[in-house]
C-alpha cells in the first residue's frame, strides 16, 4: 500500500525575514514543532536533530501526536495480553543501495536510499527489526518487477516500538501524545499553534519558529489557519489513498479460542462470527 506524507514547512521565507528584523529569543534557540509521530514525523525529527548538530542555533524540538503512542498509518497497532499486531504497515522495506539497480529512480533518491538502508540495518542490529521472508510476502509491484532489490523487515514486537526508538534518537525537548493540532497562525513572534489535549480537552497554544506537518493529507488539510493558504495545499489536496480495512485476531494459547479487540469485533465477517461456539467468544478487550 502506498502512502503520502504531507510535510508542510509553515515558516519558509517569512521566518528568515523575521530572524533578520528582530532579536532571537533566549539562548538563540530555534523552536521547531513536528506534528505527527508516525513514520514521517519520527524520521523528520531524527533528521532535524542531525542537521542542527552541524552548528548554528540550538534546536528546541517538540513533537505532538494526537494518538496516545507513536502511531500514524505506519505504527497503528492492536494490543491484547501483552501481544501486539500491526494494523498499519506490517513490513518495512528499503532499497539495497549496493545493488546496481538502485540508481536514482524508484521514487527514492540515492542519498535517501543510503540513509534508509543504514537506519534499517541499525534497527535490525538493535533487535527491533527482523528480516522478513520475501517468499511469504504478497506480490507487490516492487517485488515482482525488481526481485531482490528491496530488503524487507518485520517488527520484532510492533512497528510502533520501532518508531519510539527513532524518535528517541531525535532527543526532542517535548513530546505530547493525545494532542490534536487544530489551527496555526503566523504572528510577528512566530507561528502560533493551537491544539486540544486529551483526555480533558484542554486548549493549549504555543509559538514556534517553524512547523512541519507530517501527517496524512486529509489530516493536514483539516488544520485551520495558515496551513490552508500555502501553495502546497493544492498539491496535498490532490493526494488520494486506497481504502484498507484491518482486523486483529488474538488466539488464546491454551485452547485456541479467538479473542478480538472490541472496536474491531464488528468487522468480523458474519459467517466467522456464527462459526464461533459461545464458549469460544471470549471477553473482548
Amino acid at each position: 500500500m502506498r502512502r503520502a506524507v504531507a510535510a508542510l514547512p509553515l515558516a519558509g521565507s517569512a521566518a528568515a525575514a523575521r530572524s533578520q528584523q528582530q532579536p532571537r529569543h533566549q539562548d538563540d534557540e530555534f523552536r521547531v514543532l513536528v506534528v505527527g509521530a508516525g513514520l514521517g514525523g519520527c524520521v523528520c525529527a531524527s533528521e532535524l536533530r542531525k542537521r542542527f548538530e552541524d552548528g548554528g542555533p540550538t534546536l528546541r524540538l517538540s513533537v505532538w501526536e494526537r494518538a496516545t503512542y507513536c502511531a500514524g498509518r505506519f505504527g497503528a497497532r492492536a494490543v491484547h495480553g501483552g501481544r501486539a499486531v500491526d494494523l498499519g504497515s506490517q513490513v518495512l522495506s528499503v532499497v539495497d543501495p549496493s545493488d546496481a539497480r538502485a540508481a536514482p529512480g524508484h521514487g527514492v533518491s540515492a542519498e535517501a536510499s543510503i540513509a534508509a538502508f543504514a537506519e534499517a540495518s541499525r534497527l535490525a542490529r538493535a533487535g527491533l527489526l527482523v528480516p522478513a521472508d520475501d517468499g511469504a510476502l504478497a506480490g507487490t509491484e516492487e517485488r515482482l518487477n525488481w526481485p531482490g532489490l528491496w530488503r524487507h523487515y518485520r517488527a520484532a514486537t510492533s512497528l510502533s516500538d520501532v518508531l519510539e526508538d527513532v524518535l528517541a534518537r531525535a532527543r526532542p525537548a517535548d513530546v505530547r501524545f493525545g494532542r490534536r493540532v487544530d489551527a496555526v497562525a503566523v504572528s510577528d513572534r512566530g507561528i502560533v499553534v493551537s491544539a486540544t489535549q486529551r483526555p480533558a480537552g484542554e486548549r493549549v497554544a504555543e509559538t514556534f519558529d517553524a512547523v512541519v506537518v507530517a501527517v496524512a493529507a486529509p489530516d493536514a488539510l483539516a488544520i485551520g489557519g495558515a496551513a490552508g493558504g500555502l501553495p502546497a495545499g493544492a498539491v496535498v489536496a490532490g493526494v488520494a489513498y486506497d481504502a484498507r480495512t484491518a482486523a486483529a485476531f488474538f488466539f488464546d494459547d491454551a485452547g485456541g479460542a479467538l479473542c478480538a479487540n472490541q472496536p474491531l469485533v464488528w468487522g468480523v465477517p458474519t459467517k466467522l462470527q456464527n462459526s464461533l461456539a459461545p464458549s469460544n467468544r471470549r471477553r473482548f478487550v
